[in-house]
């Protein structure tokens, strides 16, 4: 491993840039002075013990790709839905579902790095006073090294899933997963530990206990192309999904400890810039990491306790609904208060800075989006001017609920009407359900209330489901003019387009598509390919909220029940009567 020893100061990650080769001739700097104001690449701030940027921002800088010999990409990280929102917010019920998910699957805590009533450490080695640990740092063990070759063993080989060698009062990280997603507990989540140049030599004991470290075992060979001797050459993947699976849950128990999402970190991109750094961990996949949270997500929802009966206790200042209300007591509360609610959400922004609905504007107007030519299709160029967005606002609240209003075109897909002797298997959707029959895996249009909500942009990290972190599934509403639609997100349509709905969200809003009324299934659309509504209408989504399970059987009631429910919460925390 080159430097492989278990009692380095720094831990067992390797730094396989020192020893490719005598004359590196790349820079890094000397350990920087501990009363500097900022240090490193991502800018350590050693008067707020925290670095620089909200703690989205931060995770971009510290999770951009790691590559050999320590090299780190200079371009910020594009985190994947669900990291993307919900780092840095609070963990709300998650460790009820913890709990319950844990006592599902007989876990043990001790495996996990400690009890979930326990809090996570505090900085300056465990003051009262101190902050609270921020940071989920991401290593990998750059062991077992296994010489010369380019070849590694099948990852359920004993040689990479002994884990009783990191074990000990001194060991190096937290916890420690083997290939296999097995874990040993270093150090409870409690205990304030350090394990970085930044910690060690840089900041000094302010920091022990800001970081908590987590080491994936990954074996390493020589690189040829390096020197005499280094450790460069890792797997591809780097990592299993058994590890990623246990990693996701390791940061939803530190998270819910911490009381809000921790920014995850990776170690060479808290070390960049310092002399004799890591570079660690390698060819590891955030987006694989994302759906394994995505993954946890659902177990969590399935494994949660029934929610309780009593009221829940609430400031006497907080306007409150301890009732439910009924559906359309919702739906005539919802059409009331839009125009005033939507002015506490603030604007959705892309990642060019530009507001979403510019963007829909430009569009509407150029037929360009974020300054791009919009692509033809059957050789004919596509335009928003016939098909105008027409978005009157579209804002993200800080709980992340999504409102925006306008047009509602028409979407048939997963509908008889579209599929003909094909259908179903030539109508997908982009929902598919978590179980049934061959025939109902995807959503059927005429039968199932939903919305559609626009792709990413091709080759950009412009994309509306990256920036609000809407998924298959997710509770929507559609409304306007005193009728709802309560559904889900059921389809995915062009990056330059928003404002879509399903056959059924159009009849529940007065506006049915079949040209011969009430048929069933529908042979024939209004118009050849339905009529849609021009503007002025409202729609509300809820990321994160794909009920679990999600089957055509059940769709329709527990879309209902629950949007109702999720309705009237947000109508409670944002309009007063």
């Amino acid at each position: 491993m080159g430097r492989r020893s278990q009692n380095d100061a720094i831990g067992i990650c390797h730094f396989s840039l020192l020893l490719s080769g005598a004359a590196i001739g790349l820079g890094l700097l000397a350990a920087v002075p501990a009363n500097a104001q900022s240090v490193g690449r991502c800018g350590f701030q050693t008067a707020k013990l925290e670095f620089k940027g909200s703690p989205k921002e931060q995770a971009e800088c510290l999770l951009r790709k790691v590559r050999k010999f320590g090299n780190v990409d200079a371009a910020t990280a594009v985190l994947p839905a669900p990291l993307d929102e919900q780092i840095g917010q609070p963990t709300g019920d998650l460790k009820a579902k913890l709990e319950a998910y844990l006592t599902s699957q007989s876990l043990d805590v001790a495996k996990l790095g400690g009890g979930l009533n326990r809090p996570v450490s505090t900085a300056r080695a465990g003051a009262a006073d101190a902050p609270h640990a921020r940071y989920f740092v991401i290593h990998d063990t750059s062991s077992p090294f296994l010489g010369e070759g380019t070849t590694f063993p099948p990852n359920d080989a004993p040689i990479l899933n002994k884990l009783s060698g990191y074990a000990g009062p001194e060991a190096v990280a937290h916890m420690f997963v083997n290939r296999k997603g097995e874990t040993l507990t270093g150090h409870d989540f409690s205990v304030p530990w350090r394990a970085t140049k930044l910690e060690t030599e840089v900041i000094g004991k302010p920091s022990k206990g800001l970081f908590l470290h987590i080491e994936l075992i990954q074996p390493r060979h020589r690189d040829p192309s390096g020197g005499r001797r280094n450790d460069a050459l890792a797997p591809m993947p780097g990592f299993t999904p058994e590890q990623y699976a246990k990693l996701a849950l390791l940061y939803a128990m530190a998270s819910a400890r911490a009381g809000v999402w921790m920014t995850p970190a990776f170690h060479a991109a808290i070390d960049q810039g310092l002399s004799d750094g890591h570079d660690d961990p390698q060819n590891f996949d955030l987006a694989a990491f994302a759906t394994a949270l995505t993954d946890l997500r659902a177990k969590l929802g399935a494994a949660a306790p029934p929610a309780s009966t009593e009221a829940p206790a609430t400031p006497a200042t907080a306007p409150v609904e301890t009732a439910a209300l009924t559906e359309e007591a919702i739906c005539a509360r919802l059409n009331e208060a839009a125009a005033t609610v939507r002015d506490k959400g603030q604007d959705l922004i892309a990642s060019n800075g530009r507001s979403f609905k510019q963007l829909y504007d430009e569009c509407d107007s150029g037929n360009t989006f974020a300054g791009r030519t919009l692509p033809s299709h059957n050789g004919r160029q596509l335009k928003c001017s016939t098909d105008k967005n027409r978005v009157t606002y579209l804002k993200k609240f800080d709980d992340g609920t999504i409102l925006f209003n306008a047009k509602m075109s028409v979407d048939a897909d997963g509908s008889p009407v579209i599929g003909g002797s094909g259908w179903p298997n030539n109508v997908q959707t982009w929902l598919t359900f978590d179980s049934g029959p061959a025939t109902e895996r995807f959503v059927n249009a005429e039968e199932v209330p939903f919305v559609v909500v626009p792709l990413a942009v091709p080759n950009s990290d412009i994309g509306f489901l990256r920036q609000t972190g809407i998924g298959k599934g997710d509770l929507a509403v559609a409304f306007k003019e005193g009728k709802c639609s309560f559904g889900v997100a059921g389809d995915a349509g062009p990056w330059f387009r928003i404002g879509e709905a399903s056959l059924k969200t159009h009849e529940d809003l007065g506006n049915p598509q079949c040209a011969n009324a009430g048929q069933r299934p529908c042979t024939r659309l209004r118009g050849g390919s339905g009529i849609g509504i021009g503007s002025d209408v409202t729609y509300l989504i809820f990321p994160n909220t794909r009920p679990v399970p999600l089957t055509s059987q059940n769709v329709n009631e527990v879309s209902r029940r629950l949007g109702i429910e999720k309705t009237q919460q947000f109508l409670t925390k944002y309009h007063n009567p």
